[in-house]
């Protein structure tokens, strides 16, 4: 997963990270934690904190999904508001394909980097279809 190894540089790199994941990845994640583990998922700094999201949000409602993200930040900021020795959110690093999250986080005043983990040819190619429609190689289907 290209995403969590950047989000693993970071926390290598004193920046704490907030990685959301759907909720049958977050259960299967944890199921699969010794206790010892689970327990400092929650407490360590120096690991990546999970949180659940609900499944196929963003295909139901890209309304609702922003909603989510916008929630989901201030649940944090309000946590980490206290003396708990953490960071409010600041920035939105989200996958490409979860582009309903430029939004939200620019709403909030949040900076924002979305991050493309597919190789070079794929991006490549997806970045040309439309060359390749209209030069009627393929259709718009």
């Amino acid at each position: 997963m290209p995403m969590m190894q950047v989000s693993q540089k970071l926390v290598d790199n004193g920046v704490q990270v907030t990685f959301a994941i759907t909720e049958s990845l977050h259960k299967q994640l944890l199921a699969n934690l010794s206790s010892s583990l689970k327990e400092g998922v929650h407490n360590d700094p120096h690991r990546i904190r999970l949180v659940s999201r609900p499944e196929g949000l963003e295909y139901q409602n890209q309304e609702k999904a922003s909603d989510y993200l916008e929630e989901l930040v201030m649940k944090i900021n309000e946590i980490n508001g206290g003396n708990n020795g953490e960071e409010k959110v600041s920035c939105v690093i989200a996958d490409a394909g979860v582009y309903w999250a430029y939004e939200p986080a620019k709403k909030m005043g949040l900076k924002i980097a979305m991050f493309c983990p597919t190789s070079l040819a794929v991006t490549a190619m997806t970045l040309h279809i439309p060359k390749l429609i209209e030069a009627g190689i393929i259709d718009e289907n």
